[in-house]
């Protein structure tokens, strides 16, 4: 339903995909992905879209919202997540990571944005840049806590659930970040090859 009305507020409008990337920020190319049904596109797309087209940016976040629903009750996201206290590996941290980014409609730059507005809004401080979420969720690095607390906060997580997501990263990193410090500490002779 989102994709079709993606597609019927453009033809509205009378406008390429080219036209609305002139007026917006996405580009052209994401902006054509968005109607191409095969998965629900950010939720700042659809709006960026809806405003391009002059459409109405209350119905796209209502449509987004339930498009992306029905696509994790469907099974569009392949492997659910455990909740974040049955959290037990790195493997299932990162799955709950990418799911939470997934249900919360942001993107990477929309976090790195709250982040930041958090951070100005404690005094200053370490925000969550872009490059590193972007690192941590594509599974190229390990997640650090400081990486997890200020990416769950970007997301919306309610303060008194934080503490969940902490434990998750304790079971899932903290035995692995302790034995690889305890690990740089042995003599040479110990180390293996």
């Amino acid at each position: 339903m989102l994709s079709e009305w993606l597609r019927a507020e453009r033809r509205r409008a009378n406008l390429t995909y080219a036209q609305m990337a002139a007026k917006v920020k996405p580009s052209a190319a994401t902006l054509s992905r968005a109607t191409s049904g095969k998965m629900v596109p950010a939720m700042y797309v659809v709006i960026y879209f809806a405003r391009a087209c002059g459409a109405d940016e209350n119905t796209a976040a209502h449509l987004w919202q339930r498009a992306n629903e029905d696509w994790i009750r469907s099974g569009g996201y392949p492997d659910l997540p455990p909740a974040p206290e049955l959290i037990t590996d790195e493997a299932e941290l990162w799955l709950a990571m990418r799911y939470l980014k997934a249900v919360s409609g942001l993107s990477i730059r929309a976090i790195e944005h709250r982040s930041r507005q958090l951070a100005e809004s404690k005094g200053g401080g370490y925000w969550l840049p872009r490059s590193t979420l972007g690192n941590a969720l594509s599974g190229q690095v390990s997640v650090s806590k400081q990486v997890l607390t200020h990416f769950i906060a970007a997301c919306g997580v309610r303060e008194e659930s934080r503490a969940v997501w902490q434990q998750a990263w304790e079971r899932a990193l903290g035995k692995k970040r302790r034995r690889s410090n305890f690990y740089a500490n042995l003599p040479d002779a110990y180390k293996l090859d």
